[in-house]
């Protein structure tokens, strides 16, 4: 059901079916579902979130694009069939497993298992591709994440660096994602090093001719650490911007 903080926003709300008392209230009982009319008054360009197991459903409702955001367990399972009109985006996982993904990891042998994860996601864009329009574009979080404060950002930087130029790019672009500065990993709340401010991600996007996914909530909960606005954030960032996670940013959670 809904967080508990969210409770204050539901008075004086009409729940859109009857709700016994002591039920779990989620967020589609009181939010209108989306229609086919809302569907059609937006921009030329847009995209739906789809897994292997919804994305002929998630396609039938016309969008531009669709990103499969990959599991773990996506990355053994056979491609789903059929041929889509859709451009597609395919996500990363984030964790495999117990285990969570960093490419900029300081300890090599994450870093080395991170880029085979990677690169096997890399394949199944590539194959998944051939059922799709245009080049496959393939999302990934730069990772430089730890339970503890910041430390050696410059390192970090560097060791992601050098982790995108070792994955292999024929075939696909790759969008890595601008990351929040405290994710929410595995029950407790961590630290991003890198890839949070719009200053460095411009830099390193300058120098190195990436483009990039622009995370919307992300980019709102780093500008609530940083005390910056996020309209100037987004602007910074547009010309390399190719692709966008959109969110309302609003609230403790972006």
């Amino acid at each position: 059901g809904l967080s508990p903080q969210e409770f204050p926003s539901l008075v004086g709300r009409r729940a859109c079916r009857d709700l016994a008392e002591g039920s779990y209230v989620w967020r589609k009982d009181v939010e209108r579902p989306v229609s086919e009319a809302d569907l059609a008054g937006l921009p030329e360009r847009w995209g739906l979130i789809a897994r292997f197991g919804d994305l002929e459903r998630m396609a039938s409702w016309g969008p531009r694009a669709v990103e499969i955001h990959l599991t773990g367990e996506d990355l053994e399972r056979p491609i789903p069939p059929g041929k889509f009109e859709q451009e597609l985006i395919v996500h990363v996982p984030e964790m495999v497993g117990e285990f969570y993904l960093n490419l900029a990891a300081a300890n090599d042998a994450v870093r080395q298992r991170s880029l085979e994860v990677a690169r096997t996601a890399i394949r199944k864009a590539r194959e998944l591709g051939e059922n799709f329009r245009g080049v496959p574009r393939v999302v990934l979080h730069p990772g430089g994440h730890s339970r503890d404060e910041a430390a050696e950002p410059e390192r970090l930087r560097d060791l992601f660096v050098r982790s995108m130029e070792e994955l292999e790019k024929e075939g696909v672009k790759l969008l890595p994602e601008n990351l929040p500065p405290y994710p929410w990993v595995k029950g407790g709340r961590w630290v991003s090093s890198i890839f949070t401010g719009s200053r460095e991600i411009r830099e390193l996007c300058e120098s190195r001719g990436w483009h990039l996914t622009l995370d919307l909530s992300h980019a709102a909960l780093a500008c609530a650490v940083d005390g910056v606005d996020l309209a100037g954030f987004l602007r910074e960032l547009r010309p390399w911007v190719e692709h966008y996670h959109i969110s309302d940013a609003y609230g403790v959670d972006g």
